[in-house]
């Protein structure tokens, strides 16, 4: 989880975070809806579904305002990849089973090619991510700067609870 504090009021807060997702602003882009807020870097060239987000809140404390959350990919690409892994996991079980029934050599290239498709999803993943590996730091700088809470960022590990 990342925090960010602010000494500002969550009032001062929210009206910066309202005016700063919902300009005409070309370099971000987002929504801040009661204490929700998400936010994404964009930019002319470049802008896929695979860009990291900013997801998390705004949370008045003692000393002033948190924003409190962590950076995922949208909604709708988690689902996508969900099902495009799940697709793939189910395309390798039936062409497996097809191809140890059937007595037919080169349809034990059908799984492979799942495999495949596992490895491209995989990839592209892994592509997307290097792609856009600063956008996260440009976004934390982005909302510091907001907030002006700076050298007041804090990243901490999630917590494993069982």
């Amino acid at each position: 989880m990342i925090e960010i504090a602010s000494s500002l009021s969550i009032v001062e807060v929210t009206g910066r975070l309202q005016r700063l997702v919902g300009g005409e602003s070309t370099v971000v882009s987002g929504r801040l809806v009661n204490s929700d807020l998400e936010l994404v870097r964009t930019q002319r060239v470049g802008n896929s579904a695979f860009r990291p987000q900013f997801v998390g809140f705004v949370k008045q404390v003692a000393a002033g305002t948190v924003v409190i959350g962590d950076f995922n990919l949208s909604k709708r690409t988690k689902a996508f990849m969900r099902r495009w892994f799940l697709g793939v996991g189910v395309w390798v079980v039936c062409t497996l089973v097809v191809a140890s029934t059937a007595h037919m050599p080169l349809l034990w290239l059908m799984p492979l090619a799942g495999a495949a498709l596992f490895c491209l999803g995989a990839a592209f993943l892994r592509f997307a991510r290097s792609y856009y590996r600063n956008d996260e730091d440009w976004l934390l700088t982005l909302l510091s700067d907001t907030l002006e809470a700076k050298g007041r960022v804090t990243a901490s590990a999630p917590t494993v609870t069982k």
